[in-house]
């Protein structure tokens, strides 16, 4: 073999020598200069305990990508993974639309590293440059069987425990699109709207789903509230639980009867479960005077349809 190998100095010195180039190569430098344990993340996000580092850290490849760089596009399999922003900004796009931004410590592709989807449901283009992780589904499945066979105890039951997510059966019917509100409509626009949904996969104890439109008790108005509800407006989403369970925390302001007009704030909290939609208020633009989050109890499949995709 003949291998050329450029080392991180070296292009210090060039760019020093030729400082016209540090403007595209300059950041991407700064990146490969700075350490840090991407293993954790990762550990995190998968809720995993030490005796999955290993294995996690085998399967994963880092990458440099300059602004406006493909990721991967709808359709395509490639990355076939976990995608770990470490440093950046990258953009999810359906359609051509852009629906939501990802930064410096988020995780996309859990659908890819499960096999919900085979594909990608969204186009992600680099805002910034970007210094990425990537978590190998193929990989990943080819050291956790390897890990079961040969391992300790504590990694025996992690690779187990990682195994069953990872070859877990999951529904990819579109069932969402069996809700009254899309009763009526020509199956030829039904089958579009199909296409246009974000697949996500969410692990137990996480954000799945938060109001955002501001009420009218935020003490803004006129034109600015109107401004801002529509802001919110176009970047609500409607989310439908295909698997797992939800917890659903509903907090309310009313004005009490006194001198003084306090509030009183009130909270109510009930279980979802597959089959459950939430967003309907936001995603029609009407707004609402309280405030909704919606948190997984278990490894959840939701599937997401953006309302800029929507009104498309």
């Amino acid at each position: 073999c003949r291998c050329l190998v450029f080392s991180t100095g070296a292009m210090r010195r060039a760019l020093e020598a030729h400082p016209e180039g540090q403007g595209c190569l300059g950041s991407l430098i700064t990146f490969l200069g700075r350490s840090g344990d991407s293993t954790h993340p990762m550990l995190m996000a998968l809720q995993c305990s030490e005796s999955a580092r290993s294995c996690i850290k085998r399967s994963t490849t880092r990458h440099l990508w300059m602004a406006g760089t493909s990721v991967c596009k709808e359709g395509h399999r490639s990355p076939d993974g976990l995608v770990l922003v470490r440093r950046g900004t990258m953009a999810l796009f359906i359609n051509s639309i852009e629906v939501r931004r990802v930064v410096e410590g988020d995780i996309i592709g859990q659908d890819m590293l499960f096999s919900v989807s085979q594909n990608w449901t969204t186009s992600i283009r680099c805002v910034t440059d970007c210094d990425v992780q990537v978590l190998h589904r193929r990989l990943l499945v080819g050291l956790s069987h390897s890990m079961a066979r040969k391992g300790s105890g504590d990694e025996e039951r992690e690779a187990k425990r990682l195994l069953m997510m990872l070859e877990g059966r999951w529904r990819e019917d579109r069932v969402m699109l069996t809700l009254p509100i899309f009763r009526g409509y020509d199956p030829e626009f039904l089958s579009i709207i199909a296409k246009s949904m974000e697949m996500r996969v969410v692990m137990p104890s996480s954000k799945v789903w938060e109001s955002a439109i501001p009420n009218s008790s935020e003490g803004r108005g006129g034109q600015e509230e109107w401004a801002n509800f529509n802001e919110y407006s176009r970047k609500a989403a409607l989310c439908f639980l295909l698997h797992g369970t939800c917890e659903e925390v509903t907090s309310a302001e009313r004005l009490v009867s006194k001198p003084q007009c306090t509030s009183d704030s009130r909270r109510v909290t009930r279980t979802i479960r597959p089959g459950a939609c939430v967003g309907v208020h936001e995603f029609f633009g009407l707004r609402e005077e309280r405030s909704t989050s919606v948190t997984s109890r278990t490894l959840c499949l939701i599937e997401v349809l953006h309302r800029g995709v929507f009104l498309k």
